[in-house]
């Protein structure tokens, strides 16, 4: 098999149609400028990636991993971005797969832009991910997907409030109606550097924590090439445990014992990190959303079935409805027995002018 890339693939890359098996991903020196989507699963974030990308993708499985790895390309403002719909997960905390190849792509690969999709229909649990992410200093982008739901809901978004408070380009958008798609492309080009934001308009997640300075001051200046001094110090505090093995090869024994003196008991801690970024997120939604969320317009069987009354008749007649279904299903099956049953004592029966068992013939 040829080792030649194939300079003719629209994304430059060294998938098996190039001719190089499993390599991980386009060199670095190819692109010109890398978008990562980030996001929780079901936010919207493949169908976002499919309609940036069109046929110009590639998919396959990350190497060494049954993982599903999508990577493409689309031109914007005269330049091919190449666009990587990292894997859905819920946390940055490198439990399973998904985690560590999103963790790695994002601290190793050192994107451009991060885009965090955002499902405005769950807002508060979707931006957690955005709390993850802030703390590794990536420039980014929030694309709050489903606004048609949150129209649904009452939602009255605030994008401008919103970027004035945190910094953060907002772009509402519906991904699945094509909606929004321009305004990302146009702010991705409006970042010019890959390095990381140095500008804090916020409070980071962690920060109003008794230990995270004293943390943040230990491994400030003593931590690994790529990692971020904020996002160390969240997960050092939240007992993540690839983050105390990398920080104890990486500090001198004096270092890690002070630093393990201030560190709390990994299930408190985790509790502690994933209450401060829940805090965090419920500070930024005033900025960000107006009116009345999370009121649903609701159907009539929505108000027959959450009425005080009727709702409860409702859960009675689906009860019943399911017991009597269960035993008219299960009728054919208890025909036999009942056959059984009753020609068991005729057949125990001895047929006349046969002699009983025992008895002279």
């Amino acid at each position: 098999m040829s080792t030649k890339r194939n300079e003719t693939c629209p994304a430059g890359c060294q998938s098996t149609c190039c001719g190089i098996p499993n390599q991980e991903f386009t060199p670095s020196e190819r692109r010109t400028k890398t978008i990562a989507l980030v996001g929780q699963p079901n936010t919207g974030k493949s169908t976002l990636f499919n309609m940036l990308t069109g046929g110009n993708q590639h998919v396959g499985n990350w190497p060494g991993k049954t993982v599903e790895k999508k990577e493409g390309t689309v031109v914007a403002g005269g330049e091919t971005i190449h666009v990587y719909d990292l894997p859905g997960t819920y946390s940055l905390t490198a439990n399973s797969l998904e985690e560590m190849i999103t963790l790695d792509f994002l601290i190793h690969e050192l994107p451009d832009v991060v885009v965090v999709v955002v499902d405005t229909g769950q807002l508060e649990r979707s931006m957690y991910m955005l709390a993850e992410v802030v703390p590794l200093g990536i420039p980014m982008i929030v694309a709050l997907n489903k606004m048609d739901m949150a129209e649904n809901q009452g939602y009255e978004i605030n994008p401008g409030v919103f970027k004035q408070k945190t910094g953060f380009a907002v772009i509402p958008m519906t991904a699945s109606k094509s909606e929004g798609i321009a305004a990302l492309l146009e702010a991705v080009a409006k970042i010019e550097s890959a390095e990381p934001s140095s500008i804090k308009r916020i409070a980071l997640p962690g920060e109003d924590l008794p230990q995270y300075n004293d943390v943040l001051e230990i491994v400030q200046d003593n931590r690994p090439s790529g990692f971020s001094g904020p996002w160390l110090a969240s997960k050092l505090l939240e007992g993540d445990a690839g983050a105390a093995t990398m920080m104890a090869e990486h500090l001198s024994p004096e270092a890690w014992a002070k630093l393990r003196a201030i560190l709390p008991r990994p299930e408190k801690g985790q509790m502690t990190m994933a209450t401060s970024r829940y805090d965090w997120v419920k500070h930024m939604l005033p900025g960000l959303v107006a009116g009345s969320p999370g009121h649903y317009k609701r159907n009539g069987f929505d108000v027959a079935a959450t009425h005080p009354i009727w709702g409860k008749l409702i859960a009675v007649a689906v009860l019943l409805v399911g017991m009597i279904a269960a035993y008219l299903l299960s009728i054919p099956l208890m025909i036999p027995g009942f056959a059984f049953f009753f020609l068991a004592d005729p057949l125990s029966r001895p047929s006349p002018g046969l002699p009983r068992h025992g008895s002279a013939p």
